[in-house]
């Protein structure tokens, strides 16, 4: 029986909802509807640093709107994955996983990643960041393609960009409370937001989330459900005008992520003999709860995730006759601490954990100028300051050392970063339908790093500590070349880019981009690298992108189609490198600069508003991404050699299907005077595609097609709504990420069905 037969026919209270989504969505009929002024509501965003239309800019970005986000009752950017095609956002043990194109960083806790990350222009650039909870967003915006200028701090896939909401002096005050719960496994959600205006030149928002829902997992070991999380976050933020021309705007934010339980579960290989489920990922899991801690070391007493994540922001906007100054400064905290049983399986094998502490403090200047001349200008310098430091404590237990052994490993890295980067754009309105827009940054950046480890056997009936025998510590130990190790690297880019805009009538828009993107090099966090093995290069991006932005039926319609190729060189990649060392098989990450990769396809989209109560969307992508020339690939379990390298040229990348699309509706049905049914309907279809960064043919994500889905009355006047959405309403198993572990692998998979009954109250403006 599959896992989706299984969960509808256990679960008869959420089939009935899904059934009830499914036909209470009323029929789409999608005849000309002649209403007088219908017209798409416009999409603002601000990937170029200025306020414009989504269909005004040279770029393949799609925006995903605050209201979206709330209607779906998205919780975090991972969810968004599936509203954007060539996105894909999974979870994984050490970092998260983020691809745009095929082209990502991978999961070493060293690397910045290659798609940019920025929350009100504050970057943020590691990918567990990206875990963080959000809410009362204003949009987000996802830029797909190398970006050089505006996003260039190592954006070589891409960019994301969320926006917050905020208030204005002289805003009317308003209060948005929302509450909901999950109905298939338990738990509820509730946020509240206040803002408005104290004063004329005072704006003021405060918001607060918190959530309990329980985990979607279940561990046949014990018949415990394990998942269970909690989200706490608070945002305050203040928009001071001190003049009519300079405005002062603070943001303090704090958010706590915590999760009960490890989200890992095993498949393949003698899967079936560890996990009585007969290996498949389907949403369980097989192991013993009880932490091998006999030595103390590991941040949390019982498996699972603890987060937490402070920022302040402090900017400053000054508008003259000649254009704006704006200051940003931010300083940002972020620690991740989670114990998980590794091998995931009821043996007592190996526990594992990662204790990070990480801290920014950067610094963005940057004048735009008035506009509407002949020539427009951008000029800019960003610097910022960070600190890393990760330890990765590892405990063998009896089952892998004999009765009464148990044995710690611990890796430490840490890392500093200083990076200053200048950068500059410039747009000449050749006349008033050609633009050609050229600009570049420039970014020299220092590293230094420090490494270190400990290694003990622990002798448990006696309680006491040992040094680890030579044949045992060359087998699990870290590499004791790297005690107390230090290094220093630079790197400097330059990264031009260039665009010409076309809008050949007043409807369409041609536009033709070329950006040289960069990305600095580092150091791997790897315990079993030798020394030489440690540093890895910078990796570079030239991509080449064509499209065309169209408005048509009155502004009714709206399509666009992008062609690009992006080629890499020096591709970071990281993996699990299986390889001889001293006659022992290991299995351990290694980081490798990539000859060349090679991403190229087209992307489609468009916004139809049918009839006054429906609107219609859909997009997609074709895409071939492929390692042009990567002969010192990391092998896996089915091709490996000796030495741990194989020839992947021409293989595909992981995280590349050929080919995503999706399907959405949105709708407004007016029932009475003051009552309207909403709703809305998100297909989205994925071809099959590798999972890990070795390219492991048994760690593929097979083609999927998840649908999501929202019906509910609401208030004419929008003060109330009540809704009921449907995520994943068929149970589609997608694996976010995947990894290799001896004989079997290790799946981390995106959550199965929920069910949410959700309100909605406003009060105010």
């Amino acid at each position: 029986m599959n896992a989706a037969k299984e969960s509808l026919s256990r679960r008869p209270l959420t089939a009935l909802i899904s059934a009830l989504i499914w036909v209470g969505l009323p029929s789409m009929t999608l005849a000309q509807d002649d209403a007088e002024g219908l017209k798409l509501e416009e999409v603002t965003v601000t990937a170029t640093k200025r306020e414009q239309s989504i269909q005004d800019i040279p770029i393949s970005i799609q925006a995903i709107t605050g209201e979206a986000i709330d209607d779906f009752a998205v919780t975090n950017i991972q969810d968004l994955s599936a509203s954007v095609p060539n996105l894909i956002i999974g979870y994984g043990i050490t970092a998260q996983s983020v691809s745009i194109r095929g082209l990502g960083s991978g999961q070493d806790r060293s690397f910045e990643q290659s798609v940019g990350m920025f929350t009100d222009g504050v970057y943020l650039p590691r990918s567990r960041q990206y875990r963080n909870p959000f809410f009362d967003v204003e949009r987000v915006e996802v830029m797909r393609g190398p970006q050089a200028v505006l996003q260039g701090l190592n954006s070589t896939a891409g960019a994301i960009s969320v926006i917050t909401r905020r208030n204005q002096g002289g805003d009317e005050f308003g209060a948005d409370f929302m509450a909901n719960a999950e109905l298939d496994y338990g738990g509820y959600g509730f946020t509240a937001t206040l803002g408005g205006g104290l004063g004329e030149n005072f704006g003021l928002r405060a918001a607060v989330k918190y959530t309990d829902y329980d985990g979607w997992f279940t561990n046949a070991f014990d018949g415990s459900d394990i998942g269970d999380s909690d989200d706490t976050l608070v945002r305050v933020t203040g928009v001071w005008s001190l003049s009519e021309a300079v405005t002062l705007t603070g943001r303090v934010e704090r958010s706590e992520f915590n999760v009960d339980g490890g989200p890992g579960e095993i498949y393949g290989g003698i899967a079936g003999i560890l996990e009585p489920t007969d290996g498949i990922v389907n949403w369980q899991q097989t192991t013993d709860a009880t932490l091998i801690d006999t030595f103390g070391v590991f941040p949390m007493s019982s498996p699972g995730v603890e987060s937490e994540y402070d920022l302040y922001s402090l900017g400053l906007d000054w508008e003259t006759d000649g254009g704006t100054l704006s200051l940003l400064a931010a300083r940002s905290e972020f620690t991740y601490d989670t114990v998980l049983d590794l091998d995931t399986t009821f043996l007592n094998v190996i526990d594992a954990a990662i204790d990070e502490d990480y801290e920014q403090t950067s610094f963005d200047a940057k004048w735009v100028s008035g506009g509407g001349g002949t020539l427009d200008y951008i000029l800019g310098v960003y610097y910022h300051d960070t600190s890393l430091r990760n330890a990765q404590p590892n405990v063998y237990g009896q089952a892998a050392l004999g009765e009464g052994l148990a044995l710690e490993a611990t890796g430490i890295f840490e890392i500093d970063s200083e990076l200053i980067s200048p950068y500059a754009q410039l747009t000449f309105h050749v006349s008033d339908n050609l633009r050609l827009i050229a600009g570049a940054r420039y970014s020299d950046e220092d590293k230094d790093v420090y490494r270190d480890s400990r290694c003990f056997l622990g002798i448990v009936p006696t309680a006491t500590l040992v040094p680890a025998p030579d044949a045992l510590a060359a087998a699990l130990c870290p590499s004791a070349a790297l005690n107390g190790f230090t290094d220093s690297r630079s790197s400097s880019n330059f990264m031009p880019e260039a665009a010409i805009q076309w809008e050949f009538s007043d409807t369409t828009m041609l536009y033709g981009k070329l950006s040289d993107s960069a990305k600095a090099g580092g150091f791997s966090s790897s315990t079993n690298s030798s020394r030489d093995d440690l540093e890895y290069g910078d990796e570079s991006a030239l991509g080449l992108e064509a499209g065309l932005k169209s408005r048509s039926n009155d502004g009714r319609l709206e399509w666009n189609l992008t062609a690009f190729r992006t080629e890499f060189d020096d591709l970071q990649v990281n993996s699990f490198r299986v390889e001889t060392i001293d006659g022992i098989v290991k299995t351990f990450p290694k980081i490798t600069n990539a000859a060349k990769a090679i991403s190229q396809g087209v992307e489609g989209d468009f916004r139809w508003a049918a009839t006054e109560w429906l609107t219609l969307g859909a997009s997609a992508a074709w895409l071939d991404a492929t390692y042009d020339n990567f002969t010192d690939g990391n092998c896996n379990s089915v091709n490996a050699t000796p030495s741990g390298v194989c020839d992947l040229t021409g293989y595909a990348l992981p995280y590349a299907p050929d080919f995503q699309g999706t399907a959405s509706a949105d709708m407004l049905v007016p029932l009475t005077g003051n009552l309207n049914l909403v709703g809305g309907l998100l297909l989205s279809y994925s071809d099959s595609y590798l999972t890990e960064g070795t390219l492991d043919p048994n760690m593929v994500q097979d083609s999927y097609t998840r649908v999501d889905a929202r019906l509910g009355i609401a208030a004419g006047d929008n003060r109330w709504s009540i809704s009921v959405i449907g995520k994943n309403l068929g149970d589609e198993v997608v694996i976010g990420s995947s990894q290799g572990f001896g004989s079997y692998n290790l799946a981390y998979a995106e959550p199965p069905r929920t069910i949410f009954l959700q309100g909605t109250l406003r009060l105010g403006n």
